[in-house]
């Protein structure tokens, strides 16, 4: 694909830990359990606002036998756990939808109380598929389009945690400054991590990634504001002003910029 180059990334399995006392459909889920996700790109997940399941996926709960954790995954999935475990139950993901869960970074304006009765749930998405990863996407909603769409149905905090340079901003302290596709910045993303207790498992990665053509840097998805101008409102005015103007060569008065005005639709 044009653009793109394979590249092995690390990926990283987190641990969302669910806050205590609730249920997946008749399943008590008790006060040591979590929701696996999986993520390519883990230097989005101090942005996390959401998890995403798909409704009509059935999801299994099971129980650590080493630990007594209590992990929610895709049926279909389980492997990726690696540990011997027993089955609690099965549920559609229709069943896990506004489970609360506890954030991986405090970040302020994500997590302020007007904010907080929508912010780092559970919630339905059709983009989600059990190809890849557990079945639970990670949601980011200024750092991907699925992300940004359903952020914008849901009316999830529009926050950025990466500033245009690529560098993370002041309100994730543990990484201030540091340039997101670093590596020493996805080593203290899963030191951190493994120090709250999220980590489950990180994994090289083989796929393919954008890259810049004039710099072959790598390309982050990235929400900024725009502006769109009506240019139909200023195409008389245009056609006008270009009258006035001397062109240098002169053919291009009645050429390029005269046409490109009439032809203006916007």
């Amino acid at each position: 694909m044009q653009g793109y180059k394979e590249v092995v990334d690390t990926s990283v399995y987190v641990k969302f830990k669910l806050k205590p006392r609730q249920k997946a459909g008749n399943i008590s889920l008790g006060n040591n359990a979590y929701i696996l996700s999986w993520t390519t790109t883990p230097w989005t997940l101090p942005g996390n606002v959401a998890l995403a399941v798909g409704k009509r996926i059935t999801y299994t709960v099971v129980k650590i036998v080493d630990t007594g954790e209590i992990f929610i995954v895709a049926d279909n999935k389980r492997d990726v756990l690696n540990l011997d475990y027993k089955v609690v139950g099965r549920v559609k993901g229709d069943k896990l939808i506004r489970l609360r869960y506890e954030p991986l970074f405090s970040i302020k304006p994500i997590t302020a109380p007007k904010t907080a009765k929508i912010t780092y749930r559970v919630y339905p998405a059709e983009f989600v598929t059990t190809e890849e990863g557990t079945g639970v996407v990670h949601t980011a909603v200024m750092y991907g389009e699925d992300d940004y769409e359903l952020g914008k149905r849901l009316g999830l905090p529009q926050y950025h945690t990466v500033d245009e340079n690529g560098n993370f901003t002041s309100d994730v302290p543990e990484l201030r400054g540091l340039f997101v596709k670093a590596g020493k910045t996805e080593k203290k993303i899963f030191e951190y991590l493994k120090k709250q207790g999220n980590l489950f498992r990180t994994d090289p990665y083989k796929h393919e990634y954008p890259f810049c053509w004039r710099c072959d840097t790598p390309v982050l998805y990235y929400a900024r504001d725009s502006w769109f101008i009506g240019m139909s409102t200023l195409r008389k005015k245009l056609i006008t002003a270009n009258k006035g103007i001397h062109w240098i060569p002169a053919h291009t008065k009645e050429g390029g910029s005269a046409n490109g005005c009439v032809m203006l639709k916007i």
